[in-house]
């Protein structure tokens, strides 16, 4: 897994890094693998804690931000929560759907993604966004999505 997935899993309270580098390997990891990785974490902690730019420290927000959204966005944001309605998403498929969103709704990939992060994360930019959300409680992010449309 790599050094910067590690340094955004070890912020989130609600994963467990073992858990999700399982989930990027497709089975579960060996001993070895497991002990690299907790040391590859540690060192994630310390760079967040001592060295990291401020775009790389990553806070999930429990109550809905403060933030403006435009027509466009709430509109790719409600298509968005309609998807999450469904079956269970991996990661790639919602990545691959937020990209199909672009041309569908139209909305520019700026203003699409930084729709989410504004919502979960009170920034402007944040992470791969698909691979963010998939790691998200599924009904969290459901109501989430459904509160910023409100």
């Amino acid at each position: 897994m790599r050094f910067r997935e590690v340094a955004f899993i070890v912020q989130m309270p609600h994963l467990e890094l073992r858990k999700e580098a399982g989930k990027t390997k497709g089975t579960g990891l060996t001993e070895d693998e497991a002990e690299k990785l907790e040391e590859r974490a540690r060192y994630a902690k310390y760079w967040l804690a001592t060295y990291a730019p401020e775009e790389f420290k990553y806070e999930l927000q429990e109550e809905m931000p403060s933030v403006e959204l435009s027509d466009v966005q709430k509109n790719a944001l409600a298509v968005l929560a309609d998807y999450f309605q469904g079956a269970e998403r991996t990661g790639e498929e919602l990545h691959l759907r937020l990209h199909e969103l672009k041309t569908e709704i139209p909305i520019s990939p700026k203003e699409l993604f930084q729709a989410i992060y504004r919502i979960f994360l009170n920034r402007d930019s944040g992470p791969k966004a698909g691979w963010f959300l998939a790691g998200l409680p599924r009904d969290f992010v459901i109501a989430r999505l459904i509160e910023s449309i409100a």
